[in-house]
């Protein structure tokens, strides 16, 4: 009953996309877009969906790092410079996701800490959950954990995530400030 070349392709030679409406009286009608209007689309697609993530990732973040540290929870030491890069993607929609975490600049050749590094000014610590996340989210490394936030200290290990909540400690990170 239907127009059976209403569902053919048709071939085009050349830089156009060919589209098909159908219309009340179920005849194809052509309509052609350069392939630089679809390109456009797709563009705006993909800069939609680049601000959805850069949004979604800001509010996982603000949720994730507003849980208290716990009382001998392992801290998780991250490069500031990944985090400005991480700050300013979120935060700009022309800024580009970082890449991996990039720890390793923490660390010499041998994978000992290079010395002289500060808090706040090098680096920045985390809780396990938002360290995770973004672990999850760019992978890369390597883990430093510690005990407390001096890079200097005691590596942690897992034993030493405990479950005491000391509500008065001070946030490690503000993910927006940097």
């Amino acid at each position: 009953m239907g127009n059976s070349s209403c569902c053919t392709k048709k071939q085009q030679l050349g830089p156009e996309l060919v589209f098909y409406d159908l219309k009340d009286d179920a005849k194809p009608v052509q309509r052609e877009h350069s392939l630089s209007s679809a390109q456009n689309i797709l563009q705006d697609l993909d800069l939609l969906e680049m601000n959805n993530r850069r949004e979604n990732e800001r509010k996982k973040v603000q949720l994730l790092d507003r849980h208290s540290l716990r009382k001998g929870a392992c801290i998780y030491i991250i490069d500031k410079d990944w985090m400005k890069e991480w700050s300013a993607f979120v935060l700009d929609s022309k800024t580009p996701p970082p890449g991996p975490i990039t720890n390793d600049h923490l660390l010499d050749a041998a994978g000992n800490v290079k010395p002289n590094l500060m808090a706040a000014k090098h680096y920045r610590g985390l809780g396990k959950e938002l360290w995770e996340f973004f672990m999850s989210t760019y992978g890369g490394g390597p883990v430093i954990k510690r005990t407390k936030l001096d890079i200097y200290s005691e590596p942690a290990d897992d034993e030493d995530d405990e479950d005491v909540i000391v509500p008065h400690l001070p946030k490690i990170t503000n993910a927006f400030a940097y």
